[in-house]
Protein backbone atom coordinates (compact mmCIF):
# COMPACT_ATOMS: atom_id res chain seq x y z
CA UNK A 1 0.00 0.00 0.00
CA UNK A 2 1.67 3.52 -1.00
CA UNK A 3 0.07 6.68 1.32
CA UNK A 4 0.93 10.46 0.57
CA UNK A 5 -0.30 13.72 1.29
CA UNK A 6 -0.25 17.27 1.30
CA UNK A 7 -2.89 19.40 2.71
CA UNK A 8 -5.62 18.18 2.73
CA UNK A 9 -5.19 15.66 0.22
CA UNK A 10 -4.32 12.21 1.44
CA UNK A 11 -3.50 9.42 -1.61
CA UNK A 12 -3.70 5.65 -0.68
CA UNK A 13 -2.82 3.52 -3.41
CA UNK A 14 -3.99 5.89 -5.95
CA UNK A 15 -7.51 6.51 -4.48
CA UNK A 16 -7.58 10.49 -3.48
CA UNK A 17 -8.94 11.48 -0.73
CA UNK A 18 -9.59 14.56 0.61
CA UNK A 19 -9.73 15.45 4.33
CA UNK A 20 -11.53 18.44 6.88
CA UNK A 21 -8.42 19.51 8.04
CA UNK A 22 -4.27 19.61 6.86
CA UNK A 23 -2.64 16.42 7.59
CA UNK A 24 0.68 16.74 9.38
CA UNK A 25 1.04 12.75 9.30
CA UNK A 26 0.20 9.99 7.48
CA UNK A 27 1.48 6.48 7.52
CA UNK A 28 0.40 3.19 6.81
CA UNK A 29 0.58 -0.16 8.91
CA UNK A 30 -0.62 -3.57 7.93
CA UNK A 31 -3.93 -2.92 6.40
CA UNK A 32 -4.74 0.37 7.87
CA UNK A 33 -3.66 4.08 7.26
CA UNK A 34 -3.25 6.55 10.43
CA UNK A 35 -4.01 10.04 9.64
CA UNK A 36 -2.71 12.96 11.99
CA UNK A 37 -4.40 16.61 11.39
CA UNK A 38 -2.31 19.23 11.82
CA UNK A 39 -3.43 21.30 14.95
CA UNK A 40 -2.92 24.79 13.35
CA UNK A 41 -5.16 24.25 10.92
CA UNK A 42 -8.54 24.10 13.15
CA UNK A 43 -6.65 25.62 16.12
CA UNK A 44 -6.52 28.67 14.58
CA UNK A 45 -9.58 28.75 11.97
CA UNK A 46 -12.22 31.14 13.56
CA UNK A 47 -15.22 29.08 12.53
CA UNK A 48 -13.69 26.46 14.53
CA UNK A 49 -13.13 28.51 17.46
CA UNK A 50 -16.83 30.08 17.05
CA UNK A 51 -18.15 26.51 17.19
CA UNK A 52 -16.05 25.49 20.20
CA UNK A 53 -17.40 28.65 21.84
CA UNK A 54 -20.75 27.37 21.17
CA UNK A 55 -20.33 24.35 22.70
CA UNK A 56 -19.14 22.06 19.99
CA UNK A 57 -16.69 19.10 20.94
CA UNK A 58 -13.02 19.23 20.34
CA UNK A 59 -12.02 17.88 16.98
CA UNK A 60 -10.41 14.16 17.43
CA UNK A 61 -7.06 14.87 15.16
CA UNK A 62 -5.96 11.03 15.25
CA UNK A 63 -7.99 8.72 12.93
CA UNK A 64 -7.19 5.27 11.42
CA UNK A 65 -9.03 4.49 7.78
CA UNK A 66 -8.98 1.34 5.19
CA UNK A 67 -7.34 1.51 2.31
CA UNK A 68 -11.07 2.41 0.65
CA UNK A 69 -10.82 5.60 2.69
CA UNK A 70 -13.10 4.31 5.20
CA UNK A 71 -13.23 5.71 8.82
CA UNK A 72 -12.43 2.96 11.28
CA UNK A 73 -12.15 4.84 14.42
CA UNK A 74 -11.01 8.25 15.57
CA UNK A 75 -8.93 8.34 19.32
CA UNK A 76 -10.37 9.91 22.18
CA UNK A 77 -9.26 12.74 23.55
CA UNK A 78 -6.96 12.66 26.46
CA UNK A 79 -8.36 13.44 29.65
CA UNK A 80 -6.73 17.33 31.16
CA UNK A 81 -5.04 15.06 33.95
CA UNK A 82 -3.57 13.15 30.71
CA UNK A 83 -1.89 16.27 29.14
Amino acid sequence: MSVTFQGKTLVVDGQTLQMPWLVLDAIEHGDKVFVLFDPDSYLLDPAYKKMRRQGAPAIKNLLALDKAGTKLWEADLPEPSDY
